[in-house]
């Protein structure tokens, strides 16, 4: 029987590489010197080095990508701001030898002209947006790109010139005949007048060719300067070379501007005509030409016209345009200035008050800000004389002394009719009117002047002199057609006075002194109904006057309703709680209701107030009678 073969061990796998025989050997023979463990420490040195290597490659790969995409958002914000570029760039003019060897370098030239167009922009302080003046960049110091032969700013330079609007001035200062130095620049490719003159006189050379330029690139900036630096005659003639373009906004913005060089050369007629024009043309029109036309207006006779052009006003300039450059003050003291005249033709004479108050604490600023409207303390006495509170408004009179004829004659006036002092009145509007000026005065400027004469005029007695006051005056002046439907009350007849206070509240339809003052006529008349519907169409108009308030109340208490009376005598006393005369009616009303001692507390109130003759035998007789 053959032997069986005998079966052998199965073998152990064969290392395949050197390192997985080192591994083998380690595990035979652990000794740290030994060959195989080296083989491996090599090993992982090797292994850990390629893995930094391609760290290395990675992040240098990213890095360059990243300045690459750095490089390439700052190529596009070049190209970007390069075709947003409008403005001008001074480059050095050409200079002959002779007169560099003198310091006049062309690049001193070119700065000199650079700081004159500087200088003029700052003083316009124009509302024009502004285009950018700058030095030639290719003068500047630069940054090479490497491998082109070109700089950052050649072709940031370029690029405003291919993509941009940028403008160009260069020129040549030369020496003519007879040593004269000759001027000339070109901005763009147009060239400018060759100015000559000598060489002391280059200033001068400058500043003109300064300024053609400026009239060229920024013609209301141009325009703001003359007027600023009082050149007034010089914008006048500037500003009409505009009025004849195309560009019906350019027409506007140039009458709007004669107007204000007018209004500085005490033209009042031509600036109130400029801007009239400006505000017809333009469909958005400047709140200073509307502020300018307002008192205007009012001094028209058009008050309904006065308080359009105010409402306007107050709401653009409340917009805070950045291009007013307006402080938060000057803003401020511009609304209060406008705001109280606007309250004024509204009959809301504590709102007047108030606004003339706070100019007072805003400071001596306010004084120049109230402009038409006369000093602060000259406002805050008309505001008082409104509110028949006659003391006050006459002790500010006589502590701040006249600033100007045409300013307090005219508050005195109002002071004087406020007290029923009529020749004081008549004797202030005639010297008011001899202070506007004859230009000023006439009857087609300031026609209303000519109304509160006649009124003045009405209480003394004086019908035919007060009809012959206002025989020229022109029919679509309302405070006119008032005073004649008044004239014609007092002469007695009834129809001709409706017929013209009906006109004057026509005119106005939010204005509330017609609606006021024909209530008055037709109480006088004993028409009770009709004054009652008077005065409450006054008070819808003018919610915050006080007068057609005490009136109705007035007309209560001759109906036979005291306790009626009684309410509207007190909504009267919050807006004017000085008057007397209301106080006066105020305790009758209470003492029909028999509530003497409220009576006689409001009699007293009244005592200490200002009362006409007539008012003061009333309370007097009041006071005796036994209650």
């Amino acid at each position: 029987m053959a032997a069986t073969p005998r079966r052998r061990k199965r073998a152990e796998p064969i290392a395949s590489n050197a390192v997985d025989i080192a591994f083998e050997a380690v595990a035979n023979d652990a000794t740290l010197d030994s060959p195989a463990r080296g083989l491996l420490i090599d090993q992982r040195r090797l292994i850990n080095a390629q893995l930094l290597g391609e760290r290395l490659s990675n992040g240098l790969k990213i890095a360059t990508g990243a300045a690459g995409l750095a490089v390439a958002v700052a190529a596009g914000v070049m190209v970007w701001q390069a075709s947003r570029a409008d403005g001008l760039v001074i480059k050095a003019f050409a200079t002959p030898p002779s007169l560099v060897a003198r310091g006049v370098t062309g690049e001193a030239v070119a700065a000199q002209l650079l700081d004159r167009l500087n200088a003029m922009v700052t003083t316009a302080n124009s509302a024009e947006p502004q285009r950018r003046v700058a030095g030639d960049p290719s003068r500047t110091i630069s940054i090479q790109i490497p491998q082109t032969g070109l700089s950052i700013s050649q072709v940031d330079q370029w690029l405003r010139e291919v993509l941009g609007q940028e403008r160009q001035v260069s020129g040549e200062l030369m020496i003519g005949d007879g040593g004269a130095w000759v001027l000339s620049a070109r901005n763009g490719a147009t060239p400018l007048p060759s100015l000559t003159g000598a060489p002391a006189e280059l200033p001068v050379l400058l500043q003109q060719t300064a300024e053609t330029i400026l009239a060229r690139e920024q013609p209301d900036t141009y325009a703001s300067f003359l007027i600023n630096v009082r050149r007034l005659d010089d914008a006048i003639t500037y500003l009409q070379t505009r009025i004849a373009s195309d560009s019906v906004d350019e027409q506007a913005r140039a009458h709007d501007m004669i107007g204000t060089a007018l209004a500085q050369k005490g033209e009042q007629t031509g600036a109130f005509d400029a801007f009239r024009r400006s505000v017809d043309l333009n469909a958005r029109p400047s709140w200073r030409a509307m502020g300018s036309i307002a008192p205007r207006e009012a001094d028209r006779g058009h008050p309904e016209a006065a308080a359009r052009y105010l409402e306007r006003y107050l709401e653009e300039i409340r917009k805070n345009d950045p291009r007013d450059r307006l402080t938060a003050q000057a803003r401020r003291l511009r609304v209060l200035r406008r705001g109280s005249m606007l309250a004024t033709l509204r009959g809301d004479h504590g709102f007047a008050l108030d606004a003339a108050a706070e100019l007072n604490r805003l400071g001596s600023d306010g004084a120049g800000a109230m402009g038409v409207l006369g000093q602060r303390a000259d406002q805050e006495a008309l505001a008082y004389a409104a509110l028949h509170d006659v003391e006050r408004a006459a002790a500010l009179i006589a502590k701040n002394g006249p600033p100007t004829v045409r300013q307090v004659s005219g508050s005195a006036y109002q002071v004087a009719a406020a007290a029923g002092d009529w020749p004081r009145a008549l004797a202030a509007i005639e010297e008011h009117i001899t202070g506007y000026g004859p230009a000023e005065s006439s009857l087609e400027n300031n026609p209303v002047a000519y109304a509160m004469k006649a009124r003045a005029l009405r209480f003394l007695g004086r019908l035919e002199d007060a009809a012959a006051a206002l025989e020229a005056t022109p029919l679509d002046c309302q405070d006119c057609v008032m005073e004649r439907g008044l004239i014609a009350a007092a002469r007695g007849d009834k129809g001709l006075a409706d017929h013209w206070l009906g006109q004057a509240v026509r005119m106005a339809p939010t204005i509330p002194f017609a609606n006021y003052e024909w209530g008055q006529v037709l109480l006088a008349r004993g028409d009770l109904e009709g004054a009652a519907l008077r005065f409450e169409a006054a008070s819808q108009q003018g919610p915050r006057f006080a007068d057609p308030l005490s009136a109705a109340g007035e007309v209560l208490l001759l109906k036979g309703d005291p306790k009626a009376a009684a309410a509207k005598f007190s909504e009267a006393n919050k807006l004017a709680p000085r008057w007397g005369r209301n106080h006066l009616l105020w305790g009758e009303a209470l003492a029909k209701l028999g509530k003497t001692g409220e009576a006689k507390a409001q009699w007293k109130i009244a005592a200490a107030l200002d009362l006409s003759g007539a008012d003061r035998a009333r309370l007097a007789a009041n006071l005796g009678k036994k209650l």
